[in-house]
């Protein structure tokens, strides 16, 4: 079993400054909010139509980049090799 972290945006290898500078803010917040809606897109579709997707993604964008001014957030990870006897 391997435990280890990663910063919320797959694109940003900087682990060791805790906040983002604007400029850095607004471009991992593009990557998070892209990665958001290639999972999320299919879903949103079938349930509330094409209208709200490119809004509600902008938005999403928005409030990442104003959170990452303040901190970064990391994701865990955890990687499970099972053999078989």
């Amino acid at each position: 079993m391997n435990v280890y972290q990663r910063n919320w945006d797959p694109n940003d290898t900087d682990y060791i400054n805790m906040n983002d500078s604007y400029e850095l803010s607004q471009i991992h917040a593009k990557n998070i909010s892209k990665l958001g809606q290639a999972v999320l897109e299919p879903l949103l579709i079938s349930h509330f139509g094409t209208s709200i997707i490119d809004m509600l993604f902008k938005k999403f964008e928005k409030r990442v980049a104003e959170y990452l001014l303040k901190q970064k957030t990391k994701r865990l990870f955890m990687t499970i090799s099972l053999t078989k006897k």
